[in-house]
């Protein structure tokens, strides 16, 4: 296996997870280049890349958060997101009610390892159920996307049959056909995906039709994530489940879903 090259200054990317690029933070001294990589006025990322090896530091309101090594920024960076993932980083914490609270927005960031890229870090499916009361605002939003291209900062990914599982307090299963829409953002771009998302009006006021945030592994089709429903409402539990290219049977896959609402009830009690 051949040998990884060292990054070099003119290696270093546009933008690093949740950084951008600070060019007047670039210098070199001593066969060492620093770089910072800032979110606003923070610095997120500060950059030390040697002939050997390359660091990387992490910081919250200019606390460090943490650090990792690498022979390369691309080792480095896989290395510290592998090391800091987003269920025990407080960046994300904030970053889960930056773009929830008083909003009908779900965010779901996985457990388990997710797939990570370079330099973008994570990459999050916004899944949104397409219904009669938002049909009209969707085909509007779309074209407005298609006309942005990639200046946009979500690009759609498709429409998907899907079904919505609601377990109802009486004990009956209720199923009901939809299409979903997904898009994909970046780290970087998170935010200001779901702010134009939840401003074009798309999101409506159900709790079962609400834009998802999760990572692109649980975005799979056959999925089968469990929800609280609203408790002023008769849903108990529900799901939306992605059935695009499954030969699948509906009565089967409720069954499942019964199943699934019951263990993820008796966890919680």
């Amino acid at each position: 296996m051949p040998k990884a090259t060292p990054t070099t200054r003119e290696d270093l990317p546009q933008h690093l997870g949740l950084g951008t690029l600070d060019p007047g933070s670039v210098s070199t001294k001593a066969g060492k280049t620093t770089a910072n990589y800032v979110l606003g006025d923070e610095i997120v990322y500060q950059i030390t890349m040697g002939k050997k090896n390359c660091g990387i530091v992490e910081f919250l309101d200019g606390q460090e958060l943490g650090r990792s090594t690498g022979v390369t920024l691309k080792n480095a960076f896989l290395n510290h997101m592998t090391a800091l993932p987003p269920y025990e980083n407080r960046r994300f914490e904030r970053l889960y009610h930056q773009i929830t609270d008083k909003r009908n927005i779900s965010a779901r960031f996985a457990t388990q390892p997710q797939a990570i890229f370079y330099p973008a870090g994570y990459i999050f499916v916004l899944r949104q159920p397409i219904v009669a009361s938002n049909q009209a605002k969707w085909n509007k939003l779309k074209a407005r996307l298609e006309r942005k291209g990639d200046a946009a900062p979500a690009q759609v990914e498709g429409e998907y049959q899907a079904v919505i599982f609601r377990l109802l307090k009486s004990g009956k299963v209720k199923s009901e056909k939809i299409i979903v829409a997904d898009f994909s953002t970046t780290l970087l771009n998170l935010v200001a995906a779901t702010d134009m998302l939840w401003k074009s009006g798309i999101v409506p006021r159900e709790k079962e039709y609400r834009l998802s945030v999760m990572d692109t592994l649980e975005s799979l089709p056959g999925s089968m994530p469990i929800n609280l429903g609203d408790p002023e409402g008769d849903t108990v539990t529900f799901s939306v489940f992605v059935t695009e290219g499954l030969k699948i049977n509906l009565k089967q896959a409720a069954e499942h879903f019964l199943d699934s609402s019951e263990q993820f009830l008796d966890r919680l009690d």
